[in-house]
């Protein structure tokens, strides 16, 4: 939990952070006091004595973790009189702490009519463009994040979120500066290096973005993004052993990421340890899981069985990795790594017309087979 301190008064407010594009959402109870002791959101509505006992008896009820009763106390609050602002955005934030896809929808329904009853609900406009971006409507996160801003431009974690919308939108010069700002105000605040070395990566500039995002992994932030893309950057230099951790912590922070595992699978393979890999990518993708059809997700399917066909290579199990390939192939068509691997895979069983014909599919989707593995290709096909 992350506590904000407003004007330095004795105010908190509590929530809980959480990553933009992660799949579940925790909640952010919010108290609903502020320092003179008066409700924040102070309508005739929200003033009400049952509604104030409901909304404060939610509140309680998020912080000691149970969402599911919270949602029927607020709702009570609501029943008493539906013009509460503050109570929609209650009931937001306790659908958004059951952490399902299916109450994603109820939370961003009240958290527009929270922002419609009460404008100067700044962290309902918070979440609600945290929800934005999570579904790639940057441009509507801004709009609420520059009304936010207007109405608190002291709260980094606004001023860092506003941020990451003007990259999403592309303009990462103008995320690097509305980052810098964050960490003005909060030098110490992770979300904003994490997001600035987003920005700086989108400026193709490694340098600056690999202390940042290194800054960002060591304050413990879980993300599992983070160390998707900092592990990315480190893979990519060949720097597998950092890599490698930085992919373990992925997982720790969000075993159900398939993508986590199966690129701790392809650095395992990298260094040599195929079963370890294997163990990962049954992780990823266990018997029985479908994941959407989405075209995400059908491209991370195809991706998780290359990476097992690859580790049963390293094994020297041929026939079996031939298999895994012509899997990732049969999901993701123009996969040309997949038809690259399951021509030599084809090669190596002595199937040498299938092999040039992925051989072939592979060069025309820019992954070329070695040369000289072609030239053997060709020379058995013409005998």
């Amino acid at each position: 939990m992350i506590a904000i301190q407003l004007n330095g008064t004795g105010s908190w407010l509590l929530f809980s952070l959480i990553a933009i594009g992660s799949p579940a959402y925790s909640g952010d109870p919010i108290t609903p006091e502020r320092p003179s002791g008066q409700r924040t959101a102070d309508t005739a509505a929200c003033r009400q004595n049952a509604v104030e006992r409901a909304m404060a008896e939610g509140t309680d009820q998020m912080q000691r973790g149970d969402p599911e009763r919270a949602v029927a106390t607020i709702k009570r609050a609501l029943a008493v009189d539906p013009r509460c602002g503050l109570a929609h955005q209650l009931l937001a934030q306790a659908y958004l702490q059951q952490g399902t896809y299916e109450t994603l929808s109820e939370a961003r329904a009240e958290l527009r009519q929270a922002v419609a009853l009460d404008p100067t609900l700044v962290w309902a406009r918070f979440h609600l463009a945290r929800l934005y971006l999570d579904v790639g409507a940057a441009d509507k996160a801004h709009e609420q994040l520059n009304a936010a801003v207007d109405l608190h431009p002291d709260l980094p974690h606004v001023q860092s979120l506003l941020g990451e919308a003007e990259r999403q939108l592309g303009h990462p010069r103008r995320s690097v500066e509305r980052q810098k700002r964050a960490l003005a105000l909060d030098a110490t605040f992770a979300p904003a290096k994490y997001y600035l070395g987003l920005a700086y990566l989108d400026l193709e500039d490694e340098v600056a973005a690999l202390p940042q995002l290194e800054a960002a992994a060591a304050s413990g932030l879980p993300i599992a993004e983070l160390y998707l893309t900092l592990g990315s950057v480190h893979e990519d230099a060949r720097r597998l052993d950092r890599a490698r951790v930085l992919y373990e912590r992925a997982v720790a922070v969000a075993a159900d990421r398939p993508e986590a595992h199966m690129r701790l699978a392809r650095v395992l393979t990298r260094q040599g340890h195929a079963v370890r890999a294997l163990d990962a990518l049954a992780r990823a993708l266990p018997d029985g899981r479908r994941l959407p059809t989405t075209q995400y997700y059908q491209r991370l399917e195809a991706m998780i069985q290359l990476e097992r066909g690859r580790a049963l290579q390293v094994l020297g199990q041929w026939n079996d990795a031939a298999r895994a390939y012509h899997e990732a192939v049969s999901i993701s068509p123009d996969l040309g790594e997949g038809h690259r691997s399951l021509a030599e895979a084809l090669y190596r069983q002595g199937n040498f017309s299938r092999a040039l014909e992925h051989a072939e599919r592979a060069a025309a989707l820019d992954h070329p087979v070695p040369s000289e593995l072609m030239r053997q290709i060709t020379a058995r096909v013409r005998r």
